[in-house]
Parts: C-alpha cells; sequence; structure tokens
C-alpha cells in the first residue's frame, strides 16, 4: 500500500497529513516562502495557524495511524489543512492531488504548476494576507511574507539589521514618543531604515509624521511595496544598499569605510 495515497477530504474539507506532505502542498500553494519543519512547528503547534485561507491545526506528534492518507504509522507530526472558502478548496484539492500523484518524483522534480498569482480572483494572493500574517523566523516574529524574505535577503548577505526595532525618541511637540521601524539596518558605518508597505500604508498622516520624525533625528526611511519585496527581494536589497551612498537630498557622497575595531565600538555606543 502506498504510504503516499490520498483520497478524499473530510466532511469539513479538511485533510490529514504528516509534515512532509504538508510542507510540499504548501510550496505549491506559496511557492514564495521557504516552508520548513520548524517554521511550521513555531507557528501552528500550539494554536491554529490562518495562513491566508488554508487553516493549518496540529493534529499529534507521531505514531498513529493518519487516516485517508497513510496506511502505516508515521513518526512525523500530523496536521489538519482546511481551506476556509470555495475557491480554496479547489485549489487545495487539486494540489494534494498533484503531490499524491508526484511524490515519488519530488527529489528529481519540483512543482511548477500553480494557480494564476495575478488574478483579482484569487483569494490566495489577496495583499491582505501578504500583510497580517505573524511568522517565525530565527526567533523573530515578522508580520508578513514580505518581511520574510527582505529578512532571508538580509540575513544571506550577513548585513546587521534589527526586526520590528522600537525606540523612544522625542517628537516635535517636545514630548517623548514609541516609534517602530520594519527594519533598522547598518551597513559601512550608516543606518537607514526599511520599510515594507502594503494596503497598510496609504501616506497617512501618522506615517508621514513618524517619518519626519526619524528624519529629524538622521534617520532616512526608504520604502518598496510588499509586491517588491516577495517577488525580487535580493533586487530591492540591492537598490537599497545603493541609497547608503546617497545623503537624504539625494546627493552623492563617499560611504566611510570603518575597520572592524571602530564598527564594533559604534555599535557598543548604539546600544
Amino acid at each position: 500500500m502506498s504510504t503516499e495515497r490520498l483520497v478524499t477530504p473530510d466532511m469539513d474539507g479538511s485533510y490529514i497529513l504528516r509534515t512532509t506532505i504538508v510542507l510540499r502542498i504548501l510550496y505549491c500553494i506559496f511557492p514564495d516562502i521557504k516552508w520548513t519543519g520548524d517554521m511550521l512547528r513555531a507557528n501552528a503547534l500550539r494554536k491554529t495557524y490562518n495562513f491566508g485561507p488554508i487553516r493549518i491545526t496540529h493534529v499529534s506528534k507521531g505514531g498513529v495511524v493518519v487516516p485517508k492518507a497513510y496506511g502505516t504509522r508515521t513518526t512525523e507530526h500530523v496536521w489538519r489543512l482546511t481551506a476556509t472558502n470555495e475557491k480554496a478548496q479547489q485549489v487545495l484539492g487539486s494540489v494534494v492531488e498533484w503531490v499524491a500523484a508526484n511524490s515519488s518524483k519530488w527529489a528529481i522534480t519540483k512543482p511548477t504548476w500553480t494557480f494564476d498569482r495575478h488574478s483579482d480572483e484569487d483569494p490566495l494572493q489577496d495583499d491582505k494576507w501578504k500583510e497580517s500574517i505573524p511568522l517565525e523566523w530565527q526567533s523573530f516574529t515578522l508580520r508578513s511574507p514580505a518581511e520574510l524574505k527582505i529578512a532571508e535577503a538580509l540575513d544571506s548577505r550577513r548585513i546587521l539589521f534589527y526586526v520590528n526595532a522600537r525606540c523612544r525618541l522625542p517628537g516635535r511637540n517636545g514630548l517623548n514618543e514609541t516609534r517602530e521601524s520594519d527594519f533598522l539596518v547598518f551597513y559601512s558605518g550608516r543606518v537607514k531604515i526599511l520599510e515594507v508597505d502594503g494596503q497598510t500604508y496609504h501616506n497617512t498622516p501618522e506615517d508621514n509624521r513618524r517619518d519626519r520624525t526619524f528624519a529629524r533625528h538622521g534617520l532616512q526611511t526608504i520604502r518598496f511595496t510588499a509586491t517588491e519585496c516577495v517577488e525580487s527581494p535580493d533586487e530591492v536589497i540591492t537598490e537599497f544598499l545603493e541609497l547608503f551612498g546617497r545623503s537624504s537630498n539625494g546627493s552623492l557622497h563617499k560611504v566611510p569605510q570603518q575597520d572592524n575595531e571602530v564598527m564594533i565600538l559604534d555599535a557598543e555606543v548604539i546600544g
């Protein structure tokens, strides 16, 4: 009996699956996210995790027979995937069937099938879920897949950065305010703020006032759209780092070169 045999979903349209299969299915539906077992456990082990219209629930730690999916016991964690609307049910069902039929060839051929990412009717690619899904990564809590892609891109370049850093600083009225940035990035002895914009940012007075408050203290804010960050994170970081060679008014200046001792001293002073 094939251990990758998947039949029909439960009455509520959900599938009970082990970790390996869940990761493959999520990779097909959300190819922009680097899915791992650690990420799955961090987000869904102790509570139901809603990732867009897909609900992930932890069933057991393994050692049980998975109904309608396996003929033998599994030592992996077991999860329930549930689609929360009709379109998502169709997508999830199609992906489950594809993974079941191609699981033996997975190591050789990665799946290329997916739905239309740019369709206005596709609930899985709505900007709202891109901007409101907390993700655990390297002990950080990131607030969206777009932030996750930027964090991974910065990390791969060995660049010092802070995630969702909060600070206290005097505002225009002289009163101290608490402000937060998506990414506080240190590069070549300088520091700038990288913000990931989505539907939550519409040039509101509060957003503009926050940027001016940071600028008053010498912190320039550079904004990129969530779509840019998800689809081209490396290009975003390249452009962002190029801006370290420009002043706030756009004029070119020479980026100071510092040795390791000076950079460490600066970090201690800032801390």
